[in-house]
């Protein structure tokens, strides 16, 4: 599967979606994504997505799930 051409978002007025107002850009290549996400753009539509894995929140942080060890 290609990745590009990437759809990106950041806030603005374009277009609404689940209640927020967003801008889209479409990025051809990773140096474009990485240079709109500098500039603050995002890869999910979700404000509160800071990680881009569809899902609120980042990404997972703290200590490690304990082994049992029997």
């Amino acid at each position: 599967m290609e990745e590009y051409p990437k759809m990106i978002y950041r806030d603005g007025d374009g277009f609404e979606w689940e209640g927020h107002s967003l801008e889209s850009l479409i990025v051809a290549d990773a140096g474009e994504e990485e240079a709109a996400l500098a500039d603050g753009w995002r890869v999910s539509p979700n404000p509160l997505d800071h990680d881009g894995d569809g899902k609120p929140g980042g990404a997972r942080r703290g200590r490690p799930k304990k082994v049992v060890e029997e």
